[in-house]
Order: structure tokens, then C-alpha cells, then sequence
């Protein structure tokens, strides 16, 4: 949603203030606080960047050389990136064919084959949650830490509650193309955790201490830190766009759901996404498969093609979605 009149006022205050020192700028911290109201959790900070939160909340979670990283074999490469900078290994867990989410079975399959797995990235694949409760019950019961990916997947719910807010540590990005969006790169994270909370401040400003409530401001770098800090012309912009973040969503789900419908009525080759029970799903994509199984196909491949380009004609736009050409 573009701003309104109003809301480029207000960016124009932000300009002719020239308070452009991001960790010195009290409207920052007025809007991580409504970030947090609105997830319901007690912490929430911005990052530069979705990559930058998922670097600092391994890095917060004591994740370091030779230890494992449970991802998913399919995502966005991001996760799996973040895990190697800090000297950890990726482990690559299988998907679910039906939801792409990470397959909680294979998680602990692969919990009791390596044992120096330290946490799992649990990726919230073009807005569906994963199985946020099994996960959560598995990290537990292996004492590791859970890391939730929601760059896709900001406002899914599952039994009401937002994903971001099951894991110890929820990681965002609200660069232009996903549903909440800024007008450039930013991330976040969120935790009721206030250890994890500080830890990961401190990693986005060069590892200076940061304690929440503690309005001092320390100089001295006490580890290896980085420059994480977010721009405040973004977390503003941000701000407005949360505000009618409910009334847009629900446009899209609506929107989503009437596709839904006419495709299970009409073209019962073309797969919808699945919508499981008590699950909320924000489509930052909407995926569809082709089943071609009573079709007597023979090159999938080029009918998906001639699936695509009809759907252009009709002026809808496709892609495909990091998949594997043969």
C-alpha cells in the first residue's frame, strides 16, 4: 500500500529533523514497541536486514564453529547462507510435499543421527506456518534452540497465534516484496527471551552492550559484532503500513480463497495450496501443482510451460519457484 498524504508528512518531519543516527532515534523504538503489540510478544528489535536477524539470532543462540543447523532442503538460500557465516553446518531436512515446510519426522531422524545439532530454522514457506507445534515440542525435547524464518510469512497464525512467537527467536524482513513492506531492506526479530533479546541487539551494533531498560549507552565492544542497524526512513514508513496491515491482508486471503474455491470446482488438475486446521496462511505467494497423473502427459514440463502462458494471456503473472530444470 502506498503512503497517504499523511504519512508522507510525517516522513518529511523525519527528513527535516536530520535525526538520521538510527540508535539515537527514539521513533524507532516507538515502533518496535507496536511491532511487539501486535505479535504479542515481549521484545522486538529491527534489523537492516531479514538475513542480518537470522545471522544475529544464531549468533545470539551461542551457535559457533563445528556446530549443526537443522534447515530445509528447500527454501530461499538465506538460512542456510547465515549458518555457514557463523562456522556452523547446514543440515538439510526434508520438506513436506503438500505444505513445503520443513517434515518434522525427518527433523528428528536427523536429531538422532548428528549430535552437535545446536538448533533448527524452521522456514515458513510463501506465507504457510509450519508445524510450529511439533517443532517447538522436538526442540524441547532435545534441548536445542528453535529459529523461525517468517521473511514469508509475517501475520500466519497457527491455533491464533503468530508464527515468530513459537520459536525462541522470530526473524522477519520487510524488504518491498513481502506483504508487511518498507521502501527498502529491513529485518527484524522478536523473543520473549530478554537474554536472546540483548545478545542479538548487541550483534547489530558491533557488539556493544545493549540491555533492555538501560538507557545507557556503553561504547566499549565486548565480543565481534556488526553494523546491523536499520534505517529509521524505513522502520517510519513501516509504521504506517502496520496500521492497515489487517484491512491488506484480508484482501489477499479473500482474494486467495475465492481462487481456491473456483480451481477444487473447475480445474481439478491444478492443485491449490493446502490450508490445514487452525492454520492461517498470508500467501506471499500463491504456489499451485500441476497433477497430470490421469492426464496421460508425457513432458510435464513443457505443459506446465503451456499452463504458464495461457495464465499470462490472461494477463495473471506465474513463475517458477526455485525449481530444479532437467
Amino acid at each position: 500500500m502506498p503512503p497517504r498524504v499523511e504519512d508522507k508528512e510525517v516522513l518529511n518531519e523525519y527528513l527535516d529533523s536530520r535525526e538520521f543516527v538510527s540508535n539515537k532515534n527514539d521513533k524507532i523504538a516507538e515502533i518496535e514497541d507496536d511491532m511487539s503489540n501486535f505479535l504479542h510478544t515481549k521484545y522486538f528489535s529491527f534489523f537492516d536486514s531479514g538475513a542480518s536477524a537470522i545471522h544475529s539470532a544464531l549468533i545470539a543462540c551461542n551457535v559457533t564453529y563445528g556446530d549443526e543447523v537443522i534447515v530445509p532442503s528447500w527454501t530461499f538460500a538465506a538460512p542456510a547462507f547465515q549458518v555457514l557465516r557463523v562456522g556452523a553446518i547446514p543440515i538439510f531436512a526434508d520438506i513436506k510435499p503438500d505444505t513445503y515446510n520443513l517434515d518434522e519426522n525427518n527433523v528428528i531422524e536427523l536429531l538422532n543421527k548428528f549430535k552437535k545439532v545446536k538448533a533448527i530454522i524452521a522456514v515458513h514457506m510463501q506465507g504457510y506456518p509450519c508445524n510450529l507445534k511439533s517443532l517447538r515440542k522436538i526442540a524441547d525435547d532435545y534441548n536445542i534452540k528453535l529459529i523461525e524464518d517468517c521473511a514469508q510469512a509475517f501475520r500466519a497464525k497457527v491455533d491464533g497465534k503468530y508464527v515468530g512467537t513459537y520459536g525462541d527467536i522470530g526473524c522477519f524482513s520487510f524488504m518491498p516484496v513481502k506483504q508487511l513492506a518498507s521502501c527498502g531492506e529491513l529485518g527484524g526479530i522478536c523473543t520473549n527471551n530478554v537474554d536472546l533479546f540483548n545478545n542479538a541487539n548487541s550483534v547489530k551494533t558491533y557488539a556493544q552492550k545493549i540491555i533492555e531498560g538501560d538507557s545507557n549507552f556503553y561504547y566499549n565492544s565486548f565480543t565481534y559484532g556488526y553494523n546491523y542497524k536499520p534505517s529509521a526512513l524505513n522502520c517510519i514508513f513501516l509504521k504506517y503500513q502496520l496500521e492497515h496491515f489487517n484491512t491488506t491482508i484480508s484482501k489477499i486471503q479473500n482474494n486467495a480463497n475465492k481462487l481456491t474455491d473456483f480451481l477444487m470446482k473447475k480445474i481439478d488438475f491444478l492443485v491449490p495450496p493446502i490450508i490445514e486446521d487452525g492454520y492461517e496462511h498470508v500467501y506471499h505467494l500463491y504456489r499451485i501443482s500441476c497433477n497430470t497423473s490421469d492426464l496421460n502427459i508425457k513432458n510435464t514440463g513443457n505443459f506446465r510451460k503451456l499452463i504458464m502462458n495461457i495464465l499470462k494471456e490472461e494477463g495473471l503473472t506465474t513463475r517458477l519457484y526455485q525449481s530444479q530444470r532437467f
